[in-house]
């Protein structure tokens, strides 16, 4: 189905309904078949990276519409015990290429043993680590997420999913996810670097994941694998989590012509909560330390939705577009801050976002700010979000990499799901 004829009816279907599809196989209702679906929809203003080029002609700065997200589900339960989720979308709707297959991104499915012990097989974003390694894109609070705790998406995932065994279940206040993931083979084969680890090019060994965190209030569903940034509903939030991801061999380096392997190895442990401040403002708040291993000096920069073809002789170390240091072997933090204003019948959410991130390889620190301000016109199906970004600009010199100047991005998006 081409992209254009299933994004229309996504909106058509977005608009006319006010409740979720939901096609019961039973009496009870307890098996069912459930079709939902989201959209992201961006009109940006960006200040280009030094010497970007769009079609090979550099520019400084843009204005361009694209589809940062589209999907489409279905899951259900077929019996008391087993469920499957089967997901289709896309990413990156731009103008820098025409072609955008609309592709399976989740296909899995799990047994329920016991309300403590549930079993999944099958390509799923299923992740330990931190509460974030796999966002719920949907319930944003900034313009986009911080990759941080993704460091080699579309290296050893497609689109955060990979081929995985995994369980999950809820202890009393214990909530826990462990998974075994065999990640995808990186196709693009590259040459180690002297000194500088980076994802090697050779058969992928599986990847092991786990994260468990403490509810001491409220108790947050299980019903995804994605963890959601915030709730429009009033909650009573406060949870400490803390997780592992390992994955031996995942990058190379040379050190006196010799190939060396490194362990991808990341800690992270996090706080989130979201809790009641007024009879009608919810306060919502983040915080994450993760300490992350990639092997020596490893650093990736990554553009998000980046419609830029490469850089000339006057490009930065930062790359093309909206690129920036997103990754890498060092200490990073992110903090989350918004606010949940309910009116009569809809809400409005400012926030503010920022990722600080101490990389072995760079001599000044990564910082990332992010102000941002929601808008749910029914506190359900749609939202407005009017986004600044301000991301830095390293520069290398005479074996030194500083942060020399700082590039902005203007957002205005448009958010539907049903």
């Amino acid at each position: 189905m081409k992209i254009s004829a299933l994004l229309l009816i996504l909106i058509c279907l977005a608009t006319a309904l006010k409740a979720q599809i939901i096609i019961p196989l039973d009496s009870a209702q307890k098996q069912y078949l459930k079709i939902s679906g989201s959209g992201q929809f961006w009109l940006r203003h960006t200040d280009l990276n030094p010497g970007s080029l769009v079609k090979e002609q550099e520019e400084s700065n843009i204005t361009d519409f694209s589809v940062r997200r589209l999907r489409l589900k279905i899951q259900g339960k077929l019996s008391h015990n087993f469920g499957f989720v089967i997901q289709g979308g896309q990413n990156n709707i731009n103008t820098a290429k025409k072609e955008k297959t609309f592709k399976i991104l989740d296909a899995y499915g799990f047994y329920e043993f016991k309300p403590w012990l549930k079993v999944g097989v099958g390509k799923s974003a299923w992740v330990g680590l931190s509460r974030y390694s796999a966002p719920a894109t949907a319930s944003q609070l900034s313009s986009d997420i911080y990759f941080s705790t993704l460091p080699a998406i579309n290296i050893y995932d497609d689109m955060m999913r990979r081929p995985s065994l995994f369980s999950y279940g809820q202890v009393g206040k214990i909530d826990y996810r462990i998974i075994l993931a065999k990640p995808y083979n990186d196709s693009k084969p590259v040459t180690p670097k002297d000194k500088q680890a980076t994802f090697a090019s050779q058969y992928s060994d599986y990847q092991t994941s786990w994260y468990i965190k403490y509810q001491f209030l409220d108790k947050e569903k299980q019903s995804s694998s994605f963890a959601p940034q915030y709730y429009t509903s009033r909650k009573h939030i406060f949870n400490i989590g803390v997780g592992h991801l390992y994955q031996p061999s995942a990058t190379w380096s040379l050190q006196q012509q010799d190939t060396l392997f490194h362990s991808m190895n990341m800690h992270g442990i996090d706080i989130f909560s979201q809790l009641p401040i007024h009879p009608k403002v919810d306060a919502i708040f983040y915080g994450g330390y993760i300490h992350s291993d990639l092997g020596t000096n490893f650093i990736r920069n990554i553009a998000p939705n980046n419609i830029c073809s490469g850089t000339n002789e006057m490009g930065s170390y930062s790359g093309s577009g909206n690129a920036y240091p997103a990754a890498g072997t060092g200490a990073i933090f992110t903090a989350q801050l918004a606010f949940n204003y309910h009116l009569t019948k809809s809400m409005i959410q400012p926030a503010i976002s920022m990722q600080y991130a101490d990389y072995d390889i760079l001599d000044d620190d990564v910082i990332n700010y992010d102000f941002c301000i929601n808008y749910y016109p029914d506190m359900k199906h749609s939202k407005l979000t009017l986004a600044l970004q301000s991301r830095p600009i390293f520069e290398s010199n005479e074996g030194l990499t500083h942060c020399t100047a700082r590039k902005s991005l203007f957002l205005l998006q448009y958010q539907f799901k049903f």
